[in-house]
């Protein structure tokens, strides 16, 4: 019976830190849960909130006059217009699949404050230039603070260069550094010293360098993961302790991190 009981409490004591770890990741649901939805609809922002993720994902451009647009593409449809080269009253009239005319950040952070719990993760588009870079977050931050929200976004991009200026020009704003090329990719000391919150880097790039989760934690940096379906990789991210990930398929990561509780 000593050796049963000795046996259990050595098992139960391996298996807390993966039960510690998978309780603390949190989901964001990649261009909101577009399986419900259009990627980057209203419709798949108010999904996400359905399901209880810690945030919903989406791309944003801005037009020649100051219109911040969510679209993935840098396009819309048979590329019929080039979204920074074009004034919104030229895609305003642009339906989605279901319907919805082409949505505004405007229209992302009013569905948004009518429902706090899912934060509003922002990829803010690569434009071509430092200049357009910066009008983009600039205009994106003023309208983020005219709703009060400035608790409820989170920023992600994959101008580094972008990521410094946010910091730079608004300490406060959360910044996370979007990188897929190991040639780019940004150590803790690198974010840290910049300020910038985190990183978010592909699974295996993680997965490659496990030794990296444990010194961003040490210097107190957000470690958030790609978009990443595939259960088995997960379960070795939430073992290795990221803090978020983001996944197409919310719902089924939410499911496999009961496992965890």
């Amino acid at each position: 019976m000593r050796k049963f009981i000795s046996a259990l409490s050595t098992l139960l004591l391996a298996m807390l830190p993966l039960q510690l770890s998978g309780q603390n990741v949190k989901i964001i649901a990649h261009r909101g849960v577009h399986t419900e939805a259009p990627e980057n609809s209203l419709a798949a922002l108010r999904a996400s909130q359905d399901l209880g993720v810690w945030g919903s994902e989406f791309d944003i451009w801005i037009t020649t006059d100051g219109e911040c647009v969510i679209n993935h593409n840098p396009t819309f449809p048979d590329d019929s217009h080039v979204i920074k080269e074009s004034e919104f009253a030229d895609i305003a009239g642009i339906k989605l699949s279901n319907g919805e005319a082409v949505p505004t950040f405007d229209d992302f952070l009013i569905a948004a404050s009518e429902r706090p719990d899912t934060k509003l993760v922002c990829e803010l588009k690569r434009h071509g230039s430092d200049s357009l870079n910066r009008r983009l977050f600039d205009v994106a931050w003023e309208r983020v603070t005219s709703y009060g929200m400035e608790g409820r976004v989170v920023f992600q991009t994959f101008s580094y260069s972008l990521c410094r200026y946010a910091k730079k020009t608004v300490p406060k704003a959360t910044v996370f550094y979007l990188c897929s090329k190991e040639a780019s990719l940004k150590s803790a000391r690198e974010l840290s010293a910049d300020g910038i919150d985190g990183a978010n880097y592909k699974a295996e790039i993680w997965l490659s360098h496990p030794e990296w989760i444990k010194e961003f934690h040490a210097k107190g940096l957000t470690v958030v993961v790609t978009a990443q379906d595939d259960i088995q990789v997960q379960r070795q991210l939430i073992e290795a302790g990221v803090d978020v990930m983001a996944s197409n398929k919310p719902a089924e990561l939410k499911e496999l991190l009961k496992e965890y509780e």
